[in-house]
């Protein structure tokens, strides 16, 4: 049987057409099959039969679904964990890279600055300064001065009040020979309660030329076999131009203390004036006695103690004498 066409090789190009109106004369691969009455087919290729539109215009299919257009609210990405940065360290082989850092964005400038508004009253040219008025000071500084002379007036009466005389601070008692204190008692009466002597110190404080003043003072201290002491003190204080007797003053504490075991009252026949003072203690198994004169004559001012501590009973008779004795002592010495 042979075809009209020849055999497909694969390689064969159609034939133009005659017109672009004309019908396109179907090709050896598009003809339609057919058949004759014994069955047999001729035209195109059974594997290969062109379908119509086939080869026309492409035609994109349908596209899916698209949302309408419109503002839709951003999608957040999801959070990712924090990682820190990791540092990078130069190596031999590769130099240290250097991070590089945002820049700050500039600051916008700020909103003008205007002057501002002055202040009524104060910096309009034109308007004097206020002066301030000195009469207050004035009165003050007057007051003052007032004040001033009025506390000297009364340093002045008071001083005349207390022996502000240049005279009144000399008197029947001196100390001007005396070099040392404690040659003025006679310490060793303290033996009677305890034998050895312990302690003997004296200071000497001389009298100024101009106001006067001046003090003497003695410090002997004995001890016994036992648990025996004994201790006697002599001060001795001379006036002096501005300033009250220490008389005073040892009196006020002496005779101003009351309680157990203390009394005080006035001694006769002993310069000006003079006073007593004890305090004794018997309560517990060791007894106690601080016996105390004090003398007040012209211009000197005497305080003589003595103090014992014993296991057995103490005569504040006999303490008594002692110490009046010590005291006159003292005064034949200083006597002018």
């Amino acid at each position: 049987m042979t075809d009209k066409n020849p055999p497909h090789s694969g390689h064969e190009v159609p034939a133009p057409a005659a017109s672009s109106d004309a019908e396109p004369t179907p090709q050896w691969w598009e003809a339609p099959t057919t058949s004759d009455s014994s069955g047999s087919s001729s035209g195109a290729d059974p594997t290969m039969v062109r379908v119509p539109g086939q080869f026309d215009a492409y035609t994109p299919p349908p596209q899916p679904y698209a949302p309408p257009p419109g503002p839709y609210p951003p999608q957040q990405p999801p959070q990712q964990p924090y990682t820190p940065p990791q540092q990078h360290y130069a190596s031999p082989q590769q130099p240290y890279a250097q991070p590089q850092y945002a820049q700050p964005a500039p600051q916008p400038p700020g909103p003008p600055s205007y002057p501002q508004a002055p202040v009524y009253g104060a910096g309009y040219p034109g308007t004097p300064p206020r002066r301030r008025s000195n009469t207050g000071w004035i009165i003050g500084g007057i007051a003052a001065l007032v004040v001033v002379i009025a506390l000297i007036g009364g340093l002045v009466v008071a001083a005349k009040s207390i022996g502000g005389d240049s005279k009144s601070w000399t008197g029947d008692y001196a100390m001007d020979k005396v070099t040392d204190s404690c040659s003025l008692i006679t310490p060793s009466v303290l033996t009677r309660w305890a034998p050895t002597q312990k302690e003997l110190t004296h200071t000497e404080d001389q009298p100024d030329s101009d106001y006067g003043g001046g003090s003497l003072n003695c410090d002997a201290k004995y001890e016994g076999t036992s648990i025996n002491s004994a201790s006697l003190t002599m001060d001795a204080d001379f006036a002096s131009k501005y300033g009250s007797p220490h008389y005073n003053i040892w009196k006020d504490i002496d005779t101003g203390t009351s309680g157990t075991g203390r009394s005080s009252g006035a001694v006769s026949g002993l310069g000006e004036e003079a006073y007593f003072s004890y305090r004794e203690d018997t309560s517990t198994s060791f007894n106690s006695l601080d016996y105390t004169i004090g003398v007040l004559d012209s211009n000197l001012s005497l305080q003589v103690e003595i103090s014992i501590y014993s296991k057995t009973s103490i005569d504040r008779s006999a303490v008594a004498a002692a110490a009046e004795a010590q005291a006159r002592q003292v005064m034949a010495g200083l006597r002018k």
